[in-house]
């Protein structure tokens, strides 16, 4: 029976598949601009470097957090948060460098860091949504790991 389905199209499945490949082609081409996004944020990034450089100001909260931002761009997270420490060791409250540093930090499964991050951003902006979002999920990742854990010991898996 599906098979007399596939082969005896109505027009509406005709006119499904059609708008199912025009979905296909611009689901492509959005792929395509993310790329191209990502690859021009990275060398505006690599542009302000540059210029910091040629001015000489290489050892500033904005040139370490530059850094920092061009490392996350391709996933080289610990060169990332250490360049994020030289920054904020420079400007301790730079809201976006420890953003920034949460962030990695989460992707890096380093729940307790992340969050002590997030109390700083929110020590800085304590109206600061995304903070507040990303501290709350992380403590509860932190809570299910740690209940799993333990749920696991008592049952001996």
């Amino acid at each position: 029976m599906i098979y007399e389905i596939i082969l005896n199209k109505t027009p509406e499945v005709e006119e499904l598949e059609q708008k199912n490949a025009e979905l296909t082609l611009i689901e492509t081409e959005l792929i395509q601009k993310e790329l191209e996004l990502t690859t021009l944020h990275a060398e505006l990034h690599t542009f302000e470097l540059d210029y910091l450089q040629i001015v000489g100001n290489c050892n500033t909260a904005d040139y370490w957090r530059l850094k920092g931002n061009n490392f996350f761009i391709i996933e080289a997270y610990e060169e990332a948060i250490l360049a994020y420490d030289k920054a904020l060791a420079i400007q301790p409250n730079d809201e976006m460098t420890w953003t920034n540093r949460a962030k990695i930090l989460g992707k890096l499964n380093r729940y307790e860091d992340a969050i002590y991050s997030y109390d700083r951003v929110l020590e800085i902006n304590p109206d600061n949504y995304e903070a507040w979002c990303l501290k709350s999920h992380y403590n509860l990742v932190k809570f299910l790991l740690f209940n799993d854990s333990k749920i696991k010991k008592d049952i001996k898996i």
